[in-house]
């Protein structure tokens, strides 16, 4: 599954001579990224335009944690997408676990799968921390987590609650929110929706 704005994201550029840079973005262009590669580009997309208050941190020094919750769906292509990353000075690590005391303190959990029980569930113990709970659906973000993933069409799109972002203590970019589909689902102080 692939969009253009992918592409110019994930191409790498090539510095050869005219004929085999145009051989080699073709080639590029007709590469498809599959729905996962396209997730973890857009965590890491949603990482760059939101900020997080000093106290989701547990230390001055402490990592940014970026947590998959259950089975994680992205293989490589998670610990591509934040290769060398870092936010702020921070540096990323990526944990991984099925449990959320496996996690850590992490800054963004990345809820894998379809449960809307656990997405309910989840979305509740979150709620009013400094954590970006993204779904792996659009209706985790109706019930509470700040962002979750749909498919439209071939193209991977996301939803905003924007209620829940402010609730957590999280500022998220204008230019982040224009690309997203706004629902409603206004959080509640136990973090269920109204």
């Amino acid at each position: 599954m692939c969009s253009g704005l992918a592409l110019l994201v994930a191409a790498p550029r090539v510095l050869e001579p005219r004929i085999a840079n145009a051989q080699t973005r073709a080639a590029e262009a007709d590469k498809q990224l599959s729905e996962y590669e396209m997730k973890a580009l857009l965590l890491a997309r949603f990482v760059k335009y939101t900020r997080w208050p000093e106290s989701a941190y547990e230390s001055k020094d402490a990592p940014f944690l970026v947590a998959v919750l259950g089975k994680d769906p992205f293989g490589a292509a998670l610990d591509e997408a934040f290769k060398d990353a870092k936010v702020g000075e921070r540096k990323v690590k990526i944990v991984r676990g099925t449990d959320v005391a496996a996690l850590g303190n992490a800054q963004l959990v990345f809820v894998a799968g379809r449960d809307e029980k656990q997405q309910q569930k989840l979305a509740e113990q979150f709620a009013g921390k400094p954590v970006l709970l993204v779904a792996d659906t659009q209706r985790g973000a109706e019930l509470g987590a700040q962002f979750g993933f749909y498919l439209d069409g071939n193209r991977v799109r996301f939803a905003a609650n924007t209620a829940s972002s402010k609730k957590a203590g999280l500022e998220v970019s204008s230019e982040l929110l224009k690309h997203a589909r706004i629902v409603a689902g206004a959080v509640d102080e136990g973090g269920a929706r109204k």
